[in-house]
């Protein structure tokens, strides 16, 4: 089983828990709306609220669902897995449209080869021919799974290819939401920096996922204009990179959230990095779940 897990503060005995101090106290949903109607409990804070002077509990999500198997990645089977366990707070799912761009299918690569042994590309079936014969299932049998589940938490990592494609697949997948009138957190993931969110109407939070750190500070200005909501980093990327205390600064003067995503040795350096340099926004850390022992 493949998972990842977000502390969003540093550990001290027992629990993960960052003491900040903070003119304001308020809590923030994923999905950057605060609903009375949804709040979470008192003793399940919210994992991307603003840094705050309160303990903040682990999430485990299941990394393209909970499975054994790399062939068993991303099946309806896997997420309703991460879904029914109690020890799991959600679940990650890719998506990619399939053919004619009608429907959303949970995939991680375009082609099936690596996943499910076929050597056939998504956008050359059918959503129907993909869940039967393929054993890919669609994004709204996923979301169904979380929809009544107001404790669980589903990331949708979005593998469109172009600004247009993504706008049209998170429209889909809000969508799908609404009509299940989803009581989960959503979070949305891309790989584009141009999306203009300004112009829609998204419920739950977009972040940037870049595929060099490198190059996050020339896409800052237009990620702040064009309202996402944070930045996904590579650790080891920011690592290389040298100079992660003026980036992960410049990241929070503009007030975006940041996940860092590494491996496990490396999660407390993770954890003081973003208590030092990214006081008063979201923040987050991803690491496989497998050696954890909290």
């Amino acid at each position: 089983m493949v998972c990842r897990t977000f502390i969003v503060f540093r550990p001290t005995v027992g629990r993960p828990v960052r003491q900040v101090v903070t003119p304001t106290i308020k809590w923030h949903r994923p999905d950057g709306l605060d609903r009375p109607d949804r709040a979470d409990p008192p003793d399940r804070p919210n994992p991307m609220q603003r840094n705050a002077n309160l303990p903040v509990h682990t999430l485990t999500i299941a990394h393209r669902g909970a499975h054994s198997e790399p062939h068993n990645e991303n099946t309806l089977e896997a997420h309703q897995l991460a879904a029914n366990d109690p020890t799991l707070d959600g679940s990650e799912c890719d998506v990619r449209f399939d053919k004619g761009r009608r429907t959303l299918v949970v995939a991680h690569d375009e082609n099936l080869w690596e996943s499910r042994g076929h050597n056939v590309k998504v956008s050359d079936y059918s959503a129907e021919d993909l869940v039967k014969d393929f054993n890919t299932p669609t994004l709204a049998s996923v979301v169904q799974l979380f929809a009544n589940r107001p404790l669980k938490t589903l990331v949708i990592d979005y593998k469109t290819p172009t600004t247009q494609n993504t706008i049209d697949a998170i429209n889909q997948a809000e969508d799908l939401a609404r009509a299940l009138q989803a009581a989960c957190s959503i979070m949305h993931l891309v790989w584009h920096p141009d999306l203009v969110l300004s112009n829609q109407d998204f419920r739950y939070p977009v972040y940037f996922v870049p595929a060099q750190v490198a190059n996050v500070p020339a896409h800052l200005g237009k990620l702040v204009n064009h309202n996402y909501k944070g930045v996904s980093l590579s650790y080891g990327q920011l690592v290389q990179l040298g100079d992660r205390v003026r980036l992960l600064g410049a990241i929070a003067r503009a007030e975006l959230g940041v996940n860092l995503y590494g491996k496990l040795v490396h999660v407390d350096e993770m954890q003081r990095a973003l208590a030092n340099h990214c006081p008063g926004v979201a923040t987050s850390v991803t690491v496989d779940w497998r050696n954890l022992n909290f």
